[in-house]
This record gives structure tokens, sequence and C-alpha cells, in this order.
């Protein structure tokens, strides 16, 4: 730690723009729940969405409309035989709107 003005760093301008092209612009958080900060907050931070408190959050912030929406989604990727979910595989409405 003292000695970190002695450091040379190198850094790569083009993954630094990737990395904040996946981290804010291609982001996909929002795909399950309509807005996963709300989410976050509402069930008291982030380790929350890895226990069982998630699912009934999502019980009750499901609508069939969106519900619709997720399936279409989860079809679209099944179909593409892609290795991973990504926006090409969601409707509009998952990934620019909020409920």
């Amino acid at each position: 730690m003292q000695n970190l003005g002695d450091l040379k760093l190198k850094i790569d301008k083009n993954e630094v723009l990737q990395y904040y092209y996946m981290r804010n612009i291609y982001n996909t958080q929002n795909w399950l729940f309509t807005d996963y900060d709300t989410m976050l907050t509402e069930l008291g931070g982030y380790d929350a969405q890895f226990d069982d408190r998630v699912y009934d959050y999502l019980i009750t912030k499901l609508t069939d409309k969106r519900h619709n929406e997720i399936i279409q989604c989860l079809k679209s990727f099944w179909y593409s035989n892609d290795f991973r979910l990504n926006k090409k595989h969601f409707l509009k409405s998952i990934i620019t709107t909020t409920e």
C-alpha cells in the first residue's frame, strides 16, 4: 500500500469501455423483475436476492402480463440454441419499461 505511486499501470481503454457497456448498457438485470434496484431495496439488500424472500417478492409482484413476457423471453432463448440469455431474446417491453 505504501508503494502505490510506484505502480506502472497500463489501462486498456477498450477493456474499460467494454466493461462499462456490459455493466451499464447491455445489462439484463430487469428481465425478471420490473425494477431490479427497487427489488433489492424492498428485500433488504443485495444478498436477499439469493434467499427465499425473492420468491415471495416475485409472486406478489408478478402480473399475468409480465409472466407472459418472461415466458416469451425464455422460449426465444430456448429455441435460439444460444449459450447465454441476452437482450436479443427479450421483448422490447421487458427491457424498456417498468410496471
